[in-house]
């Protein structure tokens, strides 16, 4: 457990405590930084009882929140990776952004940052860090309640347990539903059935 922690810390930003993808930080280099790696940092951090960390890679991920307020106001899109000097990368690809209009998005990757900061606001004392946590992961959820086809989705039963953690109760019965209705063996869908079912049970 400690040698993944270290291994995983590696690709935390020093400086913005940010999570990054692609290379380990390097000091004066160019990084690419990811919503759902940070939440991950964050995690592991309140996990090995890391309280601060923790804390620390959640304000990054209410400042990249805030920068995506414009995409997800009015283009209906959540930008997930940004660079230093380029601020947020606008790639229309599934790994880079979560758009509402198009179905079949990883909306795990905006799921879990929304149970990280749910968490969080739960590990931090009644203060307005706090709040603000929450007030994210509320916001979070009400993107992705627009998403179209949200039960279908994979990673939907993410956000179902994001959504009982809130607790958002008419969204999480109507994710539970949903994921009933799909469950049954339709063609094609073995895999993401499998896939759901196991992201409930490690949740």
């Amino acid at each position: 457990a400690n040698r993944c922690f270290t291994r995983l810390c590696a690709y935390r930003h020093t400086v913005t405590d940010s999570g990054l993808v692609k290379a380990p930080f390097r000091q004066h280099q160019e990084f690419e930084a990811d919503f759902y790696a940070t939440a991950l940092v964050a995690k592991a951090a309140l996990l090995r009882g890391a309280k601060d960390e923790g804390i620390a890679s959640g304000d990054s991920m209410l400042r990249a929140l805030e920068a995506n307020r414009d995409n997800m106001d009015r283009r209906r899109c959540f930008r997930l990776r940004w660079c230093w000097q380029s601020g947020l990368i606008e790639r229309e690809d599934r790994f880079y952004s979560v758009a509402q209009d198009r179905p079949g998005q990883l909306v795990a990757l905006l799921g879990l940052p929304a149970v990280v900061l749910l968490e969080l606001s739960r590990f931090t004392s009644p203060t307005a860090r706090a709040r603000r946590f929450r007030e994210g992961a509320e916001r979070l959820l009400g993107f992705l309640r627009g998403c179209n086809g949200l039960a279908r989705s994979p990673g939907a039963s993410v956000v179902l347990y994001a959504a009982a953690l809130a607790p958002d109760a008419p969204l999480a019965s109507e994710l539970s539903a949903g994921l009933a209705a799909n469950a049954p063996g339709e063609p094609g869908d073995d895999f993401e059935s499998v896939d759901q079912a196991s992201e409930a049970l490690i949740w």
